[in-house]
């Protein structure tokens, strides 16, 4: 099937093609800012309850944030390929992420783990041991409970690190670059553990057995990741990869056997959007205005958003009342967010990033980078 795209505008140069496609992929950014957006409208109108029992009901609660979680993972199975693309060493992959991700959560950490001493009210309770172990981000595969509960999403991105780190040391190993066969038949193999795994779990109890075979298959969101991948791919190549939509199909599966036939519809409608962006030449909403702007500073917010947000709309809420706690708060955090992506994701993170490629050694020139995995 082709798909009449145009030109990219993406994330990615096109490695080895005749002309460089520079720029960002700003629709992507858009997803990014759509997907936050309904986390935090999830938190703030309904899972702050959770924490704060006692605190004045919104007056609408909004039921569809965890729905900006499962679109965060179809856009990160479109970027870690990108990423592993670009990468001429597995160390040159895990740098990239690592720059990326832990610069910006060790300044959430250290933020919210402030705040939860020194409010007269926490939303929840922490230690000093917790905190420490949360540092390595490794914390739910040590069972340790998270300082902040949106970092359960972290592990399973790593989970997905992990896996495409593996396929690059094994492809160095081979002597062989990360060809589209390779990135299909691996993904493949992963959805397919991934609907298995679903299957088995399906209507079991989920004592700690089922939940650690489906967490560490990702049994739930492999199929995201993957239709991720090859929607980068089809974006590339400027036809609809055919395993697209069966991984997608895939997606569908695990969630209606996990949870319901609602959500499968629901990742159904969040496949269609993710497909819809990328396949499209452009989508001028997404690509400027507020959505890319808040998906610019999306991975800040979605950190720093909870602690503060919550604490802001608890206080708040008997002063104000509740609409207005949660307006200061959204402005709270968003401020907090841009501080952090200004400083903190921009120039921190390049100095991370600096000092880790410095201890790896630079990377090797690859005169025949052409045959990776092109972007």
């Amino acid at each position: 099937m082709t798909l009449h795209i145009g030109a990219l505008s993406s994330d990615q140069p096109a490695v080895g093609a005749p002309s460089a496609r520079t720029g960002r992929f700003r629709e992507l950014d858009g997803l990014r800012g759509v997907a936050v957006a309904l986390v935090a409208l999830g938190h703030f109108s309904l899972s702050v309850d959770q924490f704060y029992p006692d605190l004045t009901p919104s007056g609408w609660a909004f039921e569809y944030g965890a729905w900006g979680v499962q679109l965060f993972f179809l856009i990160s199975g479109y970027v870690i390929l990108l990423t592993a693309s670009r990468s001429p060493r597995p160390r040159d992959f895990l740098i990239a992420r690592a720059a990326r991700l832990y610069p910006t959560y060790w300044v959430a950490l250290a933020s919210s783990a402030l705040l939860l001493l020194l409010l007269p009210h926490p939303p929840f309770a922490i230690t000093g041991g917790q905190v420490a172990v949360n540092a390595t981000m490794l914390q739910r595969f040590l069972m340790v409970a998270d300082v902040d509960p949106v970092y359960w999403t972290l592990a399973v991105e790593l989970i997905f690190y992990a896996a495409m780190y593996v396929l690059l040391v094994v492809r160095r190993a081979q002597r062989a670059d990360l060809d589209d066969r390779v990135v299909t038949r691996a993904a493949a193999a992963w959805v397919t553990i991934a609907v298995a795994a679903a299957v088995w779990g399906a209507g079991r109890p989920l004592t700690t057995p089922v939940k650690i075979v489906l967490n560490l298959t990702a049994a739930e969101f492999a199929p995201l990741f993957a239709t991720g991948m090859l929607l980068y791919l089809s974006r590339r190549d400027g036809r609809l990869h055919p395993l697209t939509l069966p991984f997608g199909g895939a997606a569908v599966l695990t969630s209606t056997l996990l949870h319901n036939p609602v959500s499968g519809v629901m990742i159904g409608l969040l496949v269609l959007l993710f497909l819809t962006v990328t396949t499209a030449p452009s989508v001028p909403v997404l690509a400027s205005g507020p959505l890319h702007f808040l998906g610019r500073i999306s991975y800040s917010y979605y950190l720093l958003h909870t602690v503060t947000g919550f604490a802001l709309v608890y206080e708040l809420t008997p002063r104000i009342g509740r609409p207005a706690a949660m307006l200061i708060a959204t402005a709270v955090t968003l401020l907090l967010a841009w501080a952090s992506y200004r400083w903190v994701e921009g120039s921190l993170s390049r100095r991370f990033r600096g000092a880790l490629t410095r201890v790896a050694g630079p990377p090797p020139s690859r005169p025949d980078a052409t045959r990776r995995v092109r972007a």
